[in-house]
């Protein structure tokens, strides 16, 4: 098939992309039209195997690329992790390198749609800065590009925090607080860019694994890393001001944001960030009040008295490292919720969302079966 045509298969926006139709399939049909785009290439798109996950090659040799491991006491029942990809989001995409390691390939750009993304991306994911310590980045790995589509490849990372104090998760207050200051770290670097992530919901937070230390009742020695990803709303601004008529996407997103986005006045974005990070941990308690307090602050109404990404890490590193790691040996407090939604009311999406958003709850729950 000529470049022509199969460009002519493929969307022509990110929403069209990222919601392709109202049913999973058409996940499937989209990325099946865009397979020899990544061949040319040499990366191989993994293939569906049932609505939920995508899955690598049989017989594909296991690699580690450093972004994603296993406990041993999970290898029986979590042994194929790193190569199953549970897709909530049409954008991206399981994949194999040239050199065997697991990725996921996502598109970023078409036309002048995801330009912000892009610049994003090109500023914090690669170059100098992407080695720095404190820059939790996900890393870009490489760019596709094909007529006016831009792909990015990025490594397969383990775990989500969206999950840290599931059920199934044995994640001990310790284990979660050290990854809650990681993204702390990771978003107050992205906003010493001027680059506002605008969707810092824990659920955009990825972990090479949970170290579960509730089931082995010990410290851990080693601590995994916590990246940042997901950076489609990103803006680098000139200042932290900010408002919603520069925002094409607000129309559609569907989390929680800070009540001062509500009021129609510039705002801070770097607070909102810090307020919707916070907020995604509203049903989260560790019992350690001075931890605690800080997890309130970031959530708290007032923007002019909410701290700042490095003011909250620079108070949760204090309140985490002035408790005794075995003292946080214990597990969290977790509200009477349901983790993931039973159903989400359409009238809060446009359109077929939400029929994917029931299809996506429907894959979470799926994750509980691992």
């Amino acid at each position: 098939m000529n470049p022509r045509d199969i460009r002519a298969r493929l969307p022509s926006d990110l929403l069209s992309w990222r919601i392709p139709g109202p049913d999973l399939i058409d996940d499937v049909t989209l990325w099946e039209n865009a397979r020899k785009i990544f061949e040319d290439v040499n990366i191989y798109l993994w293939q569906w195997t049932d609505p939920c996950y995508q899955r690598a090659r049989e017989g594909d040799m296991v690699l580690s690329s450093g972004f994603a491991y296993i406990r041993k006491q999970r290898v029986e029942s979590w042994g194929s992790i790193t190569k199953r990809f549970n897709n909530l989001n049409g954008s991206c995409h399981g994949a194999t390198m040239a050199d065997g390691h697991s990725a996921v390939a996502r598109i970023i750009a078409i036309g002048d749609g995801g330009q912000n993304h892009l610049n994003a991306l090109r500023k914090l994911a690669c170059g100098a800065d992407s080695l720095l310590v404190d820059n939790h980045t996900i890393p870009l790995w490489r760019e596709v590009h094909f007529e006016d589509m831009v792909f990015g490849v990025f490594p397969f990372i383990g775990e989500t925090l969206e999950n840290c104090y599931a059920p199934w998760i044995k994640n001990s207050v310790g284990d979660i607080i050290d990854m809650i200051l990681q993204a702390l770290q990771g978003l107050a670097f992205v906003h010493s860019r001027n680059i506002a992530h605008r969707d810092a919901d824990k659920a955009n937070f990825l972990v090479q694994w949970h170290p579960e230390s509730l089931d082995t009742m010990q410290v851990p020695i080693v601590r995994p890393r916590v990246y940042l990803n997901d950076f489609e709303r990103a803006w680098e601004l000139p200042t932290c001001i900010f408002s919603n008529d520069m925002d094409p996407l607000s129309h559609i997103y569907s989390r929680p944001t800070a009540p001062e986005v509500q009021s129609g006045e510039p705002y801070d974005a770097f607070k909102t960030d810090v307020w919707q990070f916070s907020a995604s941990f509203w049903d989260f308690r560790s019992t350690v009040p001075a931890i605690d307090e800080v997890l309130e602050a970031m959530r708290g109404d007032n923007a002019a008295t909410r701290p700042s990404s490095s003011e909250a890490r620079d108070r949760l590193a204090v309140a985490f490292h002035s408790t005794a790691p075995i003292h946080l040996l214990i597990p969290p407090e977790v509200h009477e919720e349901l983790l993931v939604c039973d159903h989400v009311e359409c009238d809060r999406f446009p359109g077929g969302i939400a029929q994917r958003a029931n299809a996506w709850s429907s894959r979470l729950r799926g994750v509980s079966d691992l």
